[in-house]
């Protein structure tokens, strides 16, 4: 059997390397970091997930010696944050890039689900934009919620591709965002059925491996009655689904926008040009100019 050419590798690599995540979405969140992330202060989460993690790194154990609504894992994720002397300065740049990476792997994912192949700088310019808006709807802090939002859009990318064990891997990823954010939960369903084979066995072992693993955890630790009540005391299913209608409508008008823009981007007539030069206006300037207002003004609610 021949190998592969090498150009040919060559090529395909360069043609499927995100060059729009790291030379615009990236950087774009390293300047918002450098200009505004010293500003402020947020003793809300920051304080609860910091705290958390230094009490997790010290040995002590969640809902044994001390209560919460976060999902553990949130705790273990944030521990390397603790080495640095100025950790809140660098808690907020880590969030600003798990919040871009993010707002991406959902603009690629929308991308990817509709079939439609845009240019790289258009879907960055995109999620930039995702970006900007979504910096205006929540304060750059850690976040269990973000924690699992990353997770899962990580994992919905690799679940959609088609290697067998970026699959799994995937799934294994949407199932730990469970271990963040229990409401996640219902994400794991949607993946199998939307991305995957539901009647595939193994799927749903790893799909349901995390979870497992984080339930048997807190029963050896004789800690899982309480853990249960606490986080479903914390994070009833009627207050994320509101959180996500009211707070998140505009994301999500923002990517219905973006694909309707994506779609008018494949034909070439006068009309349909000038569309999506508006329709890009409207999805790049207005949420910059609200982001900016809202960072300027202190209103980050």
């Amino acid at each position: 059997m021949n190998s592969e050419n090498p150009q040919n590798a060559w090529a395909r690599l360069v043609a499927r390397f995100p060059f729009d995540l790291f030379l615009l979405v990236l950087p774009v969140a390293l300047l918002l970091h450098f200009f505004f992330s010293g500003f402020g202060f947020e003793p809300g989460n920051t304080g609860q997930v910091l705290a958390g993690a230094k009490r997790v790194l010290a040995g002590q154990m969640p809902w044994s010696d001390f209560y919460t609504v976060i999902g553990p894992l949130t705790y273990y994720l944030h521990i390397p944050v603790l080495s640095f002397s100025n950790v809140f300065k660098v808690t907020r740049l880590i969030i600003w890039l798990e919040l871009s990476l993010t707002v991406w792997l959902f603009t690629h994912l929308v991308c990817k689900s509709f079939s439609l192949v845009p240019f790289r700088v258009l879907r960055g310019l995109i999620a930039t934009s995702a970006l900007a808006v979504a910096s205006n709807i929540m304060p750059m802090e850690p976040s269990h919620i973000l924690d699992a939002c990353c997770l899962s859009a990580l994992g919905l990318v690799l679940v959609s591709g088609r290697s067998v064990v970026l699959k799994n891997l995937g799934l294994l990823l949407i199932g730990s965002a469970t271990l963040c954010k229990p409401a996640f939960f219902v994400v794991s369903p949607v993946a199998l059925c939307a991305f995957a084979s539901w009647r595939n066995l193994l799927n749903w072992f790893s799909v349901l491996l995390p979870v497992l693993i984080g339930l048997l955890w807190l029963e050896l630790s004789g800690v899982l009655p309480v853990a249960i009540k606490f986080m479903a005391v914390g994070d009833p299913l009627w207050i994320g689904v509101k959180w996500l209608w009211f707070r998140n409508l505009g994301s999500v008008f923002v990517g219905y926008l973006g694909i309707r823009i994506l779609k008018k981007g494949k034909t070439s007539t006068f009309t349909e040009r000038s569309a999506l030069v508006t329709g890009f206006i409207v999805l790049t300037v207005i949420p910059v100019y609200l982001s900016w207002n809202s960072l300027t003004s202190g209103d980050i609610s």
